[in-house]
C-alpha cells in the first residue's frame, strides 16, 4: 500500500514539472482567439501555420485547404463536401477542430469562434463591423486585443 501511495505521490510531482519543462521550439509564436464572430458569409479567421492548432465555431463554417502533413480532424459537423480545388467545407454547430504537426491552412467564418494555436505562420483576422470586431485575440503572448473590423494580416512567431 505504501508503495502505491509512494508511486502516485511520485507520479503527482513528476508529471506537471515535465509538462511545464515542455518550451515551444525556437521561433515558434502563439495565437488565440476568443469569441470572435463576423458579418454572415464573411471570413473571419485565415489560419496558415506550420506547427498545431485546435479550435472549435459555435455556427458557421470551416474550410481546410490542401496543406502538408496530416488532415485536421474536424467533428460536430451536420454536412461536409470537397470542393474541385481539393478543400473541404464543413458546415454547421459546435464545429471542432484539431490539426497537428504539419503546414496547414484552415478558414473559418460564422460566430462563437475559438482557437489556439502555436507554430510559425500567417493569421488573417476580420472581426464583424457591425459589432466592432467581435471577440477578442492574443498574438505571441501579447495583450488580449478587440479583433479587427478592418482586414489585417499578423505574423505567428516568437
Amino acid at each position: 500500500m505504501r508503495r502505491l501511495l509512494f508511486t502516485c505521490l511520485l507520479a503527482g510531482l513528476v508529471l506537471p514539472s515535465t509538462a511545464l519543462a515542455a518550451r515551444l521550439a525556437p521561433g515558434d509564436g502563439t495565437l488565440a482567439v476568443r469569441n470572435a464572430g463576423g458579418d454572415p458569409g464573411q471570413l473571419v479567421v485565415a489560419l496558415n501555420i506550420n506547427g498545431a492548432a485546435i479550435g472549435q465555431v459555435d455556427r458557421g463554417r470551416v474550410v481546410v485547404l490542401p496543406g502538408n502533413g496530416p488532415e485536421p480532424d474536424v467533428s460536430g459537423a451536420t454536412r461536409q463536401y470537397d470542393r474541385a480545388d481539393g478543400s473541404t467545407v464543413y458546415v454547421g454547430s459546435g464545429i471542432r477542430f484539431r490539426a497537428v504537426a504539419g503546414n496547414f491552412r484552415v478558414r473559418i467564418y460564422g460566430v462563437g469562434i475559438d482557437i489556439n494555436a502555436v507554430g510559425q505562420g500567417s493569421v488573417r483576422l476580420f472581426g464583424s463591423s457591425l459589432t466592432n470586431g467581435a471577440g477578442k485575440y492574443s498574438l505571441n503572448g501579447g495583450l488580449w486585443t478587440t479583433l479587427p473590423s478592418v482586414a489585417t494580416t499578423l505574423a505567428i512567431y516568437a
